[in-house]
């Protein structure tokens, strides 16, 4: 196995745990329409280079026409909507 294979594994391990510990649902980008959820992070590919775009937040349903199932977005819903999907 490579050696940036193995530091994305741990760097993906490491931020899903300190998501999960901190109540958060994944991570959005303000960049771009960018969002992705705890078990299938960093689905982009931008580990260790580009991860900085990235934020902690919350799922909620989409409500757009677009062809995904979630959000990810920053403040968390009043109702309990976060873990969607």
């Amino acid at each position: 196995m490579e050696i940036d294979t193995i530091l994305n594994e741990t760097y993906k391990a490491t931020v899903e745990t300190w998501l999960i510990e901190h109540g958060f649902d994944g991570l959005y980008s303000d960049s771009g329409d960018c969002g992705c959820a705890i078990g299938d992070l960093f689905p982009c590919n931008t580990l260790l280079n580009d991860v900085w775009w990235c934020a902690a937040g919350y799922k909620v349903p989409c409500d757009c026409d677009e062809d995904h199932e979630f959000h990810v977005v920053e403040t968390k819903p009043e109702r309990e909507e976060s873990n969607v999907g």
